[in-house]
Protein backbone atom coordinates (compact mmCIF):
# COMPACT_ATOMS: atom_id res chain seq x y z
CA UNK A 1 0.00 0.00 0.00
CA UNK A 2 1.28 3.43 -0.66
CA UNK A 3 2.26 5.42 2.00
CA UNK A 4 0.91 8.93 3.14
CA UNK A 5 0.57 11.53 1.03
CA UNK A 6 3.64 13.34 1.13
CA UNK A 7 5.57 16.67 -0.38
CA UNK A 8 5.02 16.81 -3.69
CA UNK A 9 1.72 15.05 -3.85
CA UNK A 10 -1.61 16.76 -4.85
CA UNK A 11 -5.18 16.49 -3.67
CA UNK A 12 -8.11 17.21 -6.10
CA UNK A 13 -11.18 18.35 -4.28
CA UNK A 14 -14.34 18.35 -6.06
CA UNK A 15 -17.49 19.78 -5.02
CA UNK A 16 -20.99 19.26 -6.40
CA UNK A 17 -22.66 22.23 -6.06
CA UNK A 18 -26.35 23.05 -6.59
CA UNK A 19 -25.32 25.43 -9.44
CA UNK A 20 -21.63 25.14 -9.99
CA UNK A 21 -19.31 22.67 -9.73
CA UNK A 22 -16.27 23.49 -8.83
CA UNK A 23 -12.35 21.87 -8.25
CA UNK A 24 -9.44 22.72 -6.25
CA UNK A 25 -5.96 21.06 -6.20
CA UNK A 26 -3.57 21.44 -3.30
CA UNK A 27 -0.78 20.69 -2.43
CA UNK A 28 -0.63 17.36 0.17
CA UNK A 29 1.45 18.72 2.61
CA UNK A 30 1.81 22.97 2.72
CA UNK A 31 -1.78 22.91 1.81
CA UNK A 32 -1.06 25.74 -0.56
CA UNK A 33 -3.63 25.93 -3.48
CA UNK A 34 -2.25 24.59 -6.56
CA UNK A 35 -5.27 25.67 -9.16
CA UNK A 36 -9.05 26.31 -8.32
CA UNK A 37 -11.73 26.34 -11.06
CA UNK A 38 -15.71 26.56 -11.57
CA UNK A 39 -18.20 26.23 -14.29
CA UNK A 40 -22.35 25.87 -13.78
CA UNK A 41 -23.69 23.02 -14.56
CA UNK A 42 -26.86 24.31 -16.21
CA UNK A 43 -28.37 20.86 -15.32
CA UNK A 44 -32.04 21.79 -13.52
CA UNK A 45 -34.50 19.72 -15.43
CA UNK A 46 -37.75 21.81 -16.65
CA UNK A 47 -41.09 21.21 -15.58
CA UNK A 48 -42.11 19.79 -19.00
CA UNK A 49 -39.21 17.38 -19.17
CA UNK A 50 -39.90 16.20 -15.50
CA UNK A 51 -43.93 15.36 -16.06
CA UNK A 52 -42.66 13.48 -18.58
CA UNK A 53 -40.34 11.22 -16.80
CA UNK A 54 -42.76 10.12 -14.89
CA UNK A 55 -44.89 7.00 -15.70
CA UNK A 56 -47.83 7.30 -13.66
CA UNK A 57 -48.22 11.23 -14.94
CA UNK A 58 -51.65 11.47 -13.37
CA UNK A 59 -50.07 11.17 -9.81
CA UNK A 60 -47.73 14.16 -10.18
CA UNK A 61 -49.81 16.44 -12.46
CA UNK A 62 -51.06 18.31 -9.50
CA UNK A 63 -48.13 18.22 -7.66
CA UNK A 64 -45.73 21.81 -7.94
CA UNK A 65 -42.21 22.45 -6.93
CA UNK A 66 -40.14 19.58 -7.93
CA UNK A 67 -36.72 20.59 -8.29
CA UNK A 68 -34.82 17.50 -9.85
CA UNK A 69 -31.49 17.77 -11.89
CA UNK A 70 -29.80 16.43 -15.06
CA UNK A 71 -26.77 14.64 -13.39
CA UNK A 72 -25.37 13.42 -16.55
CA UNK A 73 -24.40 16.91 -17.14
CA UNK A 74 -23.20 17.27 -13.80
CA UNK A 75 -20.72 14.65 -14.75
CA UNK A 76 -20.14 16.12 -18.26
CA UNK A 77 -19.08 19.55 -16.24
CA UNK A 78 -16.81 17.92 -14.34
CA UNK A 79 -14.76 15.96 -17.10
CA UNK A 80 -15.24 19.86 -18.82
CA UNK A 81 -12.95 21.46 -15.85
CA UNK A 82 -10.29 18.71 -16.00
CA UNK A 83 -10.23 18.72 -19.23
CA UNK A 84 -8.66 21.97 -19.38
CA UNK A 85 -5.83 21.11 -16.52
CA UNK A 86 -1.90 20.09 -17.86
CA UNK A 87 -1.08 15.77 -17.57
CA UNK A 88 2.12 16.95 -15.82
CA UNK A 89 -0.05 18.35 -12.60
CA UNK A 90 -2.56 16.05 -12.60
CA UNK A 91 -0.13 13.09 -12.94
CA UNK A 92 0.75 14.02 -9.21
CA UNK A 93 -2.88 13.63 -7.77
CA UNK A 94 -2.64 11.21 -5.22
CA UNK A 95 -6.41 11.44 -3.53
CA UNK A 96 -9.61 12.55 -4.01
CA UNK A 97 -12.15 14.04 -1.79
CA UNK A 98 -16.27 14.68 -2.90
CA UNK A 99 -18.63 17.09 -1.50
CA UNK A 100 -21.93 18.77 -2.60
CA UNK A 101 -25.46 19.64 -1.90
CA UNK A 102 -26.44 17.64 1.22
CA UNK A 103 -30.17 16.75 1.50
CA UNK A 104 -30.52 15.14 -2.11
CA UNK A 105 -30.96 11.67 -3.64
CA UNK A 106 -30.59 10.23 -6.69
CA UNK A 107 -30.86 6.57 -7.53
CA UNK A 108 -28.96 3.98 -10.14
CA UNK A 109 -28.38 -0.31 -10.54
CA UNK A 110 -24.98 -0.93 -9.80
CA UNK A 111 -24.73 -3.65 -12.60
CA UNK A 112 -25.58 -1.45 -15.02
CA UNK A 113 -22.71 1.42 -14.17
CA UNK A 114 -20.35 -1.31 -13.90
CA UNK A 115 -21.01 -2.55 -17.47
CA UNK A 116 -21.87 1.09 -19.35
CA UNK A 117 -19.25 2.90 -17.71
CA UNK A 118 -15.89 2.67 -19.45
CA UNK A 119 -13.70 5.72 -20.21
CA UNK A 120 -14.16 8.31 -17.01
CA UNK A 121 -13.73 10.76 -19.54
CA UNK A 122 -17.06 10.54 -21.98
CA UNK A 123 -20.58 11.42 -21.25
CA UNK A 124 -22.22 8.86 -18.59
CA UNK A 125 -24.06 6.39 -21.83
CA UNK A 126 -27.39 6.74 -22.11
CA UNK A 127 -27.69 3.00 -21.01
CA UNK A 128 -26.89 3.54 -18.22
CA UNK A 129 -29.56 3.14 -15.65
CA UNK A 130 -29.39 6.44 -13.19
CA UNK A 131 -31.81 8.59 -12.64
CA UNK A 132 -31.70 12.26 -12.30
CA UNK A 133 -31.17 13.92 -8.72
CA UNK A 134 -34.12 15.02 -6.50
CA UNK A 135 -32.60 18.32 -4.64
CA UNK A 136 -32.33 19.43 -1.40
CA UNK A 137 -34.96 22.75 -2.95
CA UNK A 138 -37.81 20.25 -4.01
CA UNK A 139 -40.87 20.85 -2.72
CA UNK A 140 -43.29 18.05 -3.58
CA UNK A 141 -43.48 16.84 0.26
CA UNK A 142 -46.25 18.73 1.79
CA UNK A 143 -47.15 19.33 5.20
CA UNK A 144 -49.21 16.86 5.12
CA UNK A 145 -47.53 14.61 3.74
CA UNK A 146 -44.15 14.38 6.33
CA UNK A 147 -46.90 14.52 9.02
CA UNK A 148 -47.99 10.64 7.93
CA UNK A 149 -44.29 9.22 8.00
CA UNK A 150 -42.97 7.68 10.97
CA UNK A 151 -41.12 9.67 13.57
CA UNK A 152 -37.09 9.71 13.42
CA UNK A 153 -35.28 8.97 16.27
CA UNK A 154 -33.32 10.01 17.74
CA UNK A 155 -36.50 13.42 17.50
CA UNK A 156 -34.87 15.11 14.06
CA UNK A 157 -36.33 17.08 11.57
CA UNK A 158 -36.96 15.66 7.99
CA UNK A 159 -38.67 17.95 5.58
CA UNK A 160 -39.37 18.44 1.92
CA UNK A 161 -35.69 17.83 -0.25
CA UNK A 162 -34.34 15.35 2.30
CA UNK A 163 -33.57 12.34 0.74
CA UNK A 164 -35.51 9.95 3.30
CA UNK A 165 -39.10 11.77 2.52
CA UNK A 166 -38.34 11.82 -1.26
CA UNK A 167 -38.25 8.03 -1.20
CA UNK A 168 -41.34 7.71 1.04
CA UNK A 169 -42.48 10.08 -1.69
CA UNK A 170 -41.92 8.23 -4.42
CA UNK A 171 -42.65 4.85 -3.02
CA UNK A 172 -45.93 5.73 -2.18
CA UNK A 173 -46.87 8.09 -5.12
CA UNK A 174 -44.45 6.50 -8.30
CA UNK A 175 -43.13 3.42 -6.99
CA UNK A 176 -42.81 2.71 -10.51
CA UNK A 177 -39.92 5.52 -10.91
CA UNK A 178 -37.88 2.97 -8.42
CA UNK A 179 -38.00 -0.15 -10.96
CA UNK A 180 -34.36 -0.85 -11.98
CA UNK A 181 -32.55 0.54 -9.65
CA UNK A 182 -30.68 -0.84 -6.40
CA UNK A 183 -28.21 1.79 -5.27
CA UNK A 184 -29.39 5.27 -3.55
CA UNK A 185 -27.19 7.83 -2.36
CA UNK A 186 -26.26 11.62 -2.99
CA UNK A 187 -25.06 12.72 -5.93
CA UNK A 188 -21.22 12.80 -4.90
CA UNK A 189 -21.86 9.40 -3.39
CA UNK A 190 -23.18 8.60 -7.20
CA UNK A 191 -19.41 10.08 -7.60
CA UNK A 192 -17.61 8.21 -5.76
CA UNK A 193 -18.98 5.00 -6.66
CA UNK A 194 -18.73 5.29 -10.91
CA UNK A 195 -14.98 6.57 -9.83
CA UNK A 196 -13.53 4.33 -7.44
CA UNK A 197 -15.85 1.09 -8.74
CA UNK A 198 -17.04 0.79 -4.79
CA UNK A 199 -19.54 -0.12 -2.90
CA UNK A 200 -22.21 2.13 -2.41
CA UNK A 201 -21.32 4.38 0.71
CA UNK A 202 -22.78 7.36 2.37
CA UNK A 203 -20.69 9.69 5.16
CA UNK A 204 -22.64 10.34 8.36
CA UNK A 205 -22.39 13.95 7.23
CA UNK A 206 -24.86 13.62 4.77
CA UNK A 207 -26.69 10.40 5.57
CA UNK A 208 -28.17 12.64 8.67
CA UNK A 209 -29.33 15.33 6.46
CA UNK A 210 -31.64 12.78 4.81
CA UNK A 211 -33.16 12.26 8.15
CA UNK A 212 -34.17 8.94 9.91
CA UNK A 213 -30.13 8.08 10.54
CA UNK A 214 -29.25 7.60 14.31
CA UNK A 215 -26.24 9.75 14.41
CA UNK A 216 -25.38 8.79 17.82
CA UNK A 217 -25.41 4.63 17.44
CA UNK A 218 -24.46 5.33 13.09
CA UNK A 219 -27.32 3.57 11.69
CA UNK A 220 -30.45 4.06 10.16
CA UNK A 221 -33.63 3.31 11.42
CA UNK A 222 -33.64 0.25 10.29
CA UNK A 223 -37.06 -0.90 11.84
CA UNK A 224 -39.46 2.09 11.69
CA UNK A 225 -38.24 2.64 7.84
CA UNK A 226 -39.72 -1.48 7.96
CA UNK A 227 -42.62 -1.03 9.57
CA UNK A 228 -43.37 1.77 7.13
CA UNK A 229 -42.41 0.11 3.67
CA UNK A 230 -39.91 1.87 2.97
CA UNK A 231 -37.39 0.25 0.37
CA UNK A 232 -34.33 -0.07 3.13
CA UNK A 233 -32.81 -2.47 -0.02
CA UNK A 234 -31.54 1.21 -1.87
CA UNK A 235 -29.97 2.38 1.46
CA UNK A 236 -26.00 2.85 1.09
CA UNK A 237 -23.74 1.47 4.19
CA UNK A 238 -22.58 4.08 6.31
CA UNK A 239 -18.99 4.73 6.41
CA UNK A 240 -16.46 5.44 9.68
CA UNK A 241 -17.58 7.78 12.29
CA UNK A 242 -14.78 9.75 11.06
CA UNK A 243 -16.34 9.85 7.71
CA UNK A 244 -12.49 9.29 6.56
CA UNK A 245 -12.68 5.59 5.03
CA UNK A 246 -12.12 5.39 1.76
CA UNK A 247 -14.18 3.86 -1.37
CA UNK A 248 -11.84 2.76 -2.82
CA UNK A 249 -9.13 3.46 -6.09
CA UNK A 250 -9.95 5.15 -8.95
CA UNK A 251 -11.50 3.18 -11.36
CA UNK A 252 -9.14 0.86 -13.28
CA UNK A 253 -11.40 -1.75 -14.88
CA UNK A 254 -14.97 -1.55 -16.18
CA UNK A 255 -17.41 -4.78 -16.45
CA UNK A 256 -17.64 -6.79 -19.74
CA UNK A 257 -19.62 -9.89 -20.55
CA UNK A 258 -19.48 -10.46 -16.49
CA UNK A 259 -15.85 -10.17 -16.36
CA UNK A 260 -13.67 -7.19 -15.06
CA UNK A 261 -11.49 -5.91 -18.02
CA UNK A 262 -8.55 -3.47 -17.42
CA UNK A 263 -8.22 -0.21 -18.66
CA UNK A 264 -5.01 1.27 -19.63
CA UNK A 265 -6.56 4.67 -19.80
CA UNK A 266 -6.25 7.27 -16.85
CA UNK A 267 -8.43 10.04 -16.07
CA UNK A 268 -7.61 13.70 -17.55
CA UNK A 269 -3.56 11.96 -16.62
CA UNK A 270 -5.11 10.91 -12.69
CA UNK A 271 -3.25 7.48 -12.61
CA UNK A 272 -5.87 4.98 -11.81
CA UNK A 273 -3.57 2.55 -9.73
CA UNK A 274 -2.33 4.87 -7.34
CA UNK A 275 -5.13 7.49 -6.38
CA UNK A 276 -7.88 6.99 -3.68
CA UNK A 277 -11.15 8.17 -3.34
CA UNK A 278 -12.28 9.11 -0.32
CA UNK A 279 -16.09 8.58 0.85
CA UNK A 280 -17.99 12.11 -0.08
CA UNK A 281 -18.31 14.95 2.34
CA UNK A 282 -21.10 17.17 2.91
CA UNK A 283 -20.28 20.80 1.48
CA UNK A 284 -21.62 22.48 5.26
CA UNK A 285 -18.74 20.56 6.69
CA UNK A 286 -16.29 21.14 4.23
CA UNK A 287 -17.11 24.67 3.80
CA UNK A 288 -16.60 25.43 7.30
CA UNK A 289 -13.43 23.76 7.70
CA UNK A 290 -11.86 25.42 4.45
CA UNK A 291 -12.89 29.13 6.15
CA UNK A 292 -12.65 28.35 10.07
CA UNK A 293 -9.69 29.51 11.79
CA UNK A 294 -10.90 29.33 15.61
CA UNK A 295 -12.65 26.97 17.31
CA UNK A 296 -14.79 30.33 18.60
CA UNK A 297 -15.80 31.26 14.98
CA UNK A 298 -19.17 31.11 13.45
CA UNK A 299 -18.94 30.94 10.02
CA UNK A 300 -22.20 32.93 8.06
CA UNK A 301 -22.20 32.26 3.84
CA UNK A 302 -24.53 33.64 1.88
CA UNK A 303 -24.80 31.93 -1.46
CA UNK A 304 -27.72 30.09 -3.43
CA UNK A 305 -28.85 29.47 0.46
CA UNK A 306 -27.98 30.74 3.19
CA UNK A 307 -26.72 29.27 6.92
CA UNK A 308 -24.80 30.61 10.25
CA UNK A 309 -22.71 27.35 11.93
CA UNK A 310 -20.56 27.01 14.73
CA UNK A 311 -18.88 23.86 16.66
CA UNK A 312 -20.70 23.29 19.80
CA UNK A 313 -19.11 24.00 23.41
CA UNK A 314 -21.70 24.17 25.64
CA UNK A 315 -23.81 20.69 25.61
CA UNK A 316 -25.74 22.39 28.55
CA UNK A 317 -27.50 24.93 26.24
CA UNK A 318 -30.97 23.53 24.51
CA UNK A 319 -30.48 24.01 20.61
CA UNK A 320 -32.79 26.24 19.04
CA UNK A 321 -35.84 24.47 17.77
CA UNK A 322 -35.04 26.07 14.07
CA UNK A 323 -31.15 24.52 13.97
CA UNK A 324 -30.00 21.82 13.52
CA UNK A 325 -26.98 19.60 15.31
CA UNK A 326 -24.50 18.00 12.35
CA UNK A 327 -21.67 15.36 12.69
CA UNK A 328 -17.88 17.29 11.90
CA UNK A 329 -15.15 15.60 11.39
CA UNK A 330 -13.44 13.24 13.57
CA UNK A 331 -10.16 12.02 12.93
CA UNK A 332 -7.27 14.76 12.27
CA UNK A 333 -3.34 14.30 12.05
CA UNK A 334 -0.93 14.68 14.45
CA UNK A 335 -0.01 18.03 15.41
CA UNK A 336 -3.37 19.25 14.54
CA UNK A 337 -6.10 19.53 17.91
CA UNK A 338 -8.36 16.39 17.36
CA UNK A 339 -12.06 17.17 16.29
CA UNK A 340 -13.16 13.53 17.60
CA UNK A 341 -16.70 13.64 18.61
CA UNK A 342 -17.34 17.22 17.81
CA UNK A 343 -20.76 18.67 16.21
CA UNK A 344 -21.70 22.01 14.28
CA UNK A 345 -24.97 23.58 15.62
CA UNK A 346 -26.16 25.02 12.16
CA UNK A 347 -28.96 27.18 11.07
CA UNK A 348 -29.84 26.08 7.40
CA UNK A 349 -32.06 28.15 5.91
CA UNK A 350 -33.30 27.75 2.73
CA UNK A 351 -33.23 31.13 1.63
CA UNK A 352 -30.55 32.85 0.22
CA UNK A 353 -29.13 33.79 -2.92
CA UNK A 354 -31.95 31.83 -4.59
CA UNK A 355 -34.85 34.37 -3.15
CA UNK A 356 -32.81 37.44 -5.07
CA UNK A 357 -32.66 34.72 -8.62
CA UNK A 358 -36.29 34.58 -8.72
CA UNK A 359 -36.86 38.16 -8.12
CA UNK A 360 -34.83 38.89 -11.09
CA UNK A 361 -36.73 35.84 -12.98
CA UNK A 362 -39.73 37.64 -11.73
CA UNK A 363 -38.99 40.66 -13.46
CA UNK A 364 -37.85 39.81 -16.77
CA UNK A 365 -41.47 37.95 -16.81
CA UNK A 366 -43.11 41.07 -15.84
CA UNK A 367 -41.48 43.18 -18.29
CA UNK A 368 -42.23 40.61 -21.00
CA UNK A 369 -46.12 40.29 -19.78
CA UNK A 370 -46.54 44.03 -20.66
CA UNK A 371 -44.70 43.37 -24.20
CA UNK A 372 -41.43 44.45 -23.11
CA UNK A 373 -37.95 42.32 -23.90
CA UNK A 374 -35.16 42.01 -21.34
CA UNK A 375 -32.38 39.51 -20.85
CA UNK A 376 -31.80 38.60 -16.99
CA UNK A 377 -28.04 39.05 -17.76
CA UNK A 378 -29.16 42.87 -18.43
CA UNK A 379 -31.38 43.18 -15.75
CA UNK A 380 -28.40 42.03 -13.39
CA UNK A 381 -25.71 44.46 -13.45
CA UNK A 382 -28.80 47.37 -13.16
CA UNK A 383 -29.90 45.71 -9.85
CA UNK A 384 -26.58 44.95 -8.50
CA UNK A 385 -25.58 49.26 -9.25
CA UNK A 386 -28.95 50.33 -7.65
CA UNK A 387 -28.09 48.32 -4.51
CA UNK A 388 -25.21 49.49 -4.14
CA UNK A 389 -25.95 53.31 -4.89
CA UNK A 390 -27.49 54.01 -1.25
CA UNK A 391 -25.96 53.91 1.87
CA UNK A 392 -27.46 50.82 3.64
CA UNK A 393 -27.38 52.49 7.08
CA UNK A 394 -29.45 55.42 6.46
CA UNK A 395 -31.68 54.17 3.46
CA UNK A 396 -35.68 53.67 4.69
CA UNK A 397 -36.09 50.61 3.06
CA UNK A 398 -39.05 47.78 2.93
CA UNK A 399 -38.78 45.12 5.70
CA UNK A 400 -38.44 41.73 3.71
CA UNK A 401 -39.00 38.70 5.38
CA UNK A 402 -37.32 36.80 2.33
CA UNK A 403 -38.49 32.87 3.49
CA UNK A 404 -39.84 32.38 -0.18
CA UNK A 405 -38.83 28.81 0.07
CA UNK A 406 -40.03 28.16 3.54
CA UNK A 407 -37.91 26.95 6.08
CA UNK A 408 -37.53 22.94 6.95
CA UNK A 409 -38.48 23.81 10.81
CA UNK A 410 -41.65 25.48 9.20
CA UNK A 411 -42.31 24.69 5.60
CA UNK A 412 -45.66 26.94 5.45
CA UNK A 413 -43.39 30.06 5.90
CA UNK A 414 -44.34 32.28 3.32
CA UNK A 415 -42.20 35.84 2.34
CA UNK A 416 -43.57 39.35 3.51
CA UNK A 417 -43.22 42.67 2.78
CA UNK A 418 -43.98 45.43 5.04
CA UNK A 419 -42.73 49.03 5.64
CA UNK A 420 -43.23 49.83 1.75
CA UNK A 421 -44.36 53.30 1.27
CA UNK A 422 -44.12 56.29 -1.55
CA UNK A 423 -40.65 56.62 -0.98
CA UNK A 424 -39.51 53.64 -0.93
CA UNK A 425 -40.88 51.83 -3.36
CA UNK A 426 -37.79 51.73 -6.04
CA UNK A 427 -36.29 48.96 -7.00
CA UNK A 428 -32.80 49.21 -5.27
CA UNK A 429 -34.75 49.65 -1.91
CA UNK A 430 -36.88 46.57 -2.62
CA UNK A 431 -33.23 44.74 -3.57
CA UNK A 432 -31.81 46.02 -0.36
CA UNK A 433 -35.02 45.34 1.26
CA UNK A 434 -34.28 41.24 0.45
CA UNK A 435 -30.28 41.18 0.94
CA UNK A 436 -30.94 42.81 4.65
CA UNK A 437 -34.11 40.10 5.22
CA UNK A 438 -32.17 36.99 4.48
CA UNK A 439 -29.55 38.13 6.86
CA UNK A 440 -32.34 39.55 9.40
CA UNK A 441 -34.25 35.87 9.04
CA UNK A 442 -30.67 33.97 9.69
CA UNK A 443 -30.38 35.60 13.29
CA UNK A 444 -33.97 35.26 14.27
CA UNK A 445 -33.01 31.20 13.31
CA UNK A 446 -30.12 32.04 15.47
CA UNK A 447 -29.87 34.52 17.41
CA UNK A 448 -26.84 36.44 18.67
CA UNK A 449 -27.25 36.24 22.27
CA UNK A 450 -27.13 32.70 21.80
CA UNK A 451 -23.84 32.79 20.00
CA UNK A 452 -22.28 34.88 22.56
CA UNK A 453 -24.05 32.14 25.29
CA UNK A 454 -22.24 29.65 23.37
CA UNK A 455 -19.05 31.41 23.80
CA UNK A 456 -18.72 32.33 19.97
CA UNK A 457 -16.43 35.58 19.82
CA UNK A 458 -16.83 36.50 15.75
CA UNK A 459 -18.61 35.25 12.88
CA UNK A 460 -16.39 34.98 9.19
CA UNK A 461 -18.40 35.81 6.09
CA UNK A 462 -18.01 33.59 3.28
CA UNK A 463 -20.23 33.42 -0.26
CA UNK A 464 -20.02 35.76 -2.93
CA UNK A 465 -22.88 38.08 -2.79
CA UNK A 466 -20.62 39.68 0.44
CA UNK A 467 -18.61 40.85 -2.51
CA UNK A 468 -21.26 41.86 -4.78
CA UNK A 469 -23.08 43.83 -2.51
CA UNK A 470 -20.31 44.91 -0.07
CA UNK A 471 -22.74 46.84 2.44
CA UNK A 472 -23.83 43.80 3.39
CA UNK A 473 -20.62 43.00 5.84
CA UNK A 474 -21.74 46.12 7.70
CA UNK A 475 -25.48 44.68 8.14
CA UNK A 476 -24.47 41.48 9.49
CA UNK A 477 -22.43 43.51 12.15
CA UNK A 478 -25.30 45.89 12.97
CA UNK A 479 -27.47 42.59 13.10
CA UNK A 480 -25.49 40.01 15.15
CA UNK A 481 -23.16 42.38 17.13
CA UNK A 482 -20.03 40.54 17.37
CA UNK A 483 -16.69 41.17 15.29
CA UNK A 484 -17.01 40.24 11.58
CA UNK A 485 -13.92 39.10 9.41
CA UNK A 486 -14.48 38.72 5.74
CA UNK A 487 -12.93 35.62 4.10
CA UNK A 488 -11.52 37.94 1.14
CA UNK A 489 -9.09 34.38 -0.16
CA UNK A 490 -12.56 32.76 0.38
CA UNK A 491 -11.79 28.89 0.53
CA UNK A 492 -15.06 27.15 -0.65
CA UNK A 493 -16.22 23.71 0.17
CA UNK A 494 -14.07 21.96 -2.87
CA UNK A 495 -10.91 23.36 -0.45
CA UNK A 496 -12.18 21.86 2.69
CA UNK A 497 -12.92 17.89 0.57
CA UNK A 498 -9.16 18.34 -0.49
CA UNK A 499 -8.21 19.36 2.55
CA UNK A 500 -9.74 16.34 4.73
CA UNK A 501 -8.68 13.71 2.25
CA UNK A 502 -5.07 15.61 2.91
CA UNK A 503 -5.53 15.54 6.33
CA UNK A 504 -5.40 11.54 6.58
CA UNK A 505 -2.80 10.05 9.14
CA UNK A 506 -1.01 6.82 7.96
CA UNK A 507 -3.14 5.08 10.80
CA UNK A 508 -6.20 6.54 9.12
CA UNK A 509 -5.14 4.96 6.08
CA UNK A 510 -4.58 1.77 7.40
CA UNK A 511 -7.39 1.35 9.01
CA UNK A 512 -10.14 2.03 6.65
CA UNK A 513 -8.73 0.46 3.49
Amino acid sequence: MDPPLSEGDLVLGIDLGTTTVKICVINAVSKEIVLEKARKTNADISTADLAASYANAEAVKDVVGFSEQDVRKIWTTVNGLLAGVDDSLTGKIKAIGLCGQQHGVMFWNQASCDEEIEDLHKDIPVGCSISSLITWQDQRCSREFLDSLPHAEPKQVVATGYGSASIFWLAKNAPDHLNGYDRAGTVMDFFATILARGRSMISPQNAETWGFFDRFEMSWNWDRLKESAFPIDLLPAISGQGCFLFVGHLRATARRNGEDVHLERSWHGITKRSVYVGVAYGDLQTSFIATVQNDDDAVLNFSTSSQVSFIRTRTDLPIPSSCDVRTYFGRMPDGVESHAGRELIVAPSLNGGNVLTFFVHNLKEWVESIGGTVNEEDIWPRVIALANEKNWAESNDPTVKPTLYGERFDANLRATVGNLSLVNADLGSLIRGILKGVIDNLEAMLPADYLRQSNVKRIVLTGSLFRTFPQLVQHVSRVFGLPIVLKEDTRDAAFGAALAVSTMTKDAWLQYL
